[in-house]
């Protein structure tokens, strides 16, 4: 079938909480998570939701996302989601405030997100064992990371400055996420996957919120869970045949999507009232992937990678 694909890239800048709407222990309010990892996730109709508000009109609107609630004359939309998977999620460190921590799998299915939107591109992904911390060249860190209450042994490993240019340019603009950057460059470190697991099951941040009645003694006290801030994440987008009659070849549709997407911060999840959710996202056609992949990286604090 004829499709135009690519990758929503985002950077969570205030916590983020795609709530499960149940309590499964101790959090009333915990996030939705992977039921075979434990990864945090958003789930593909809450972005969707989302992306439908920010188109221009209604045309385009019902290109991308079908008929509106309500319209008797139903037709399917075309564009196509996965779900949001989490890229590299911030741990606080003894030094340097924190790390952004990824792991062979994460790396692995971005791959395969990769290939099953049509492209194959060479994800470098390390060897690392339990309590081992790859870190790049550039770091400043010694032979010991302490992330956590977790003491780990460090290795630089040449893969880790090519993932953090891949993962920024994925993730982060390069001008409003410059410094973001440098200290990605500097501060991205790879994990086992058993290691990730234990980050983002206790890496995640808990909001303890209360309600007082007017005599300002305390008559509801929650646990909310939340994605927090400087969260890497992205998601697959496809985009296919146009059924609304307008006759719009799928690089047309994508462009809609793309303008959408222009410059654009969007809110996800719960607790928007309280500042939660706002995320930045770039939006990477198959072309623009390619490139991050296939290019070189410069050895330095930016990490961006090289052209020439």
């Amino acid at each position: 079938m004829n499709r135009t694909n690519g990758i929503i890239g985002m950077v969570t800048e205030t916590p983020l909480h795609p709530g499960t709407g149940q309590n499964l222990g101790a959090i009333d309010l915990p996030i939705q998570r992977e039921r075979h990892t434990g990864y945090p996730t958003v789930p593909s109709s809450s972005l969707k939701g989302v992306l439908r508000s920010l188109t221009d009109n209604d045309v385009e609107a019902r290109v991308l996302f079908g008929s509106a609630l309500g319209e008797k004359d139903l037709v399917s939309g075309s564009l196509s989601l996965s779900d949001c998977r989490i890229l590299a999620i911030p741990v606080r460190a003894l030094e340097h405030v924190f790390f952004w921590v990824t792991a062979p799998y994460v790396l692995q299915r971005l791959k395969r997100d990769l290939a099953l939107i049509g492209t194959q591109v060479d994800v470098p992904i390390p060897d690392v064992k339990d309590g081992q911390a790859l870190i790049a060249k550039v770091s400043k860190v010694r032979e010991k990371l302490v992330l956590e209450d977790l003491i780990l042994d460090t290795t630089s490993d040449d893969a880790v400055a090519k993932l953090a240019a891949i993962i920024a340019d994925i993730c982060l603009t390069e001008d409003v996420h410059s410094e973001v950057r440098k200290k990605l460059a500097r501060d991205l470190v790879v994990v086992s996957d058993a290691m990730f697991a234990h980050f983002v099951n206790y890496s995640t941040h808990v909001v303890a919120r209360n309600q007082l009645d007017e005599g300002k003694r305390s008559k509801n006290l929650w646990y909310s869970e939340v994605l927090p801030t400087d969260s890497l994440l992205y998601a697959s987008v496809m985009v296919g045949r146009d059924l609304t009659g307008s006759n719009l070849e799928p690089n047309k549709s994508f462009d809609i999507l793309s303008k959408a997407l222009s410059g654009k911060y969007i809110q996800l999840g719960g607790n928007e009232t309280i500042g939660h959710g706002w995320c930045s996202v770039t939006l990477h056609p198959l072309e623009s992937l390619k490139e991050i992949f296939a290019q070189e990286v410069t050895e330095s604090e930016g990490g961006k990678a090289d052209n020439s």
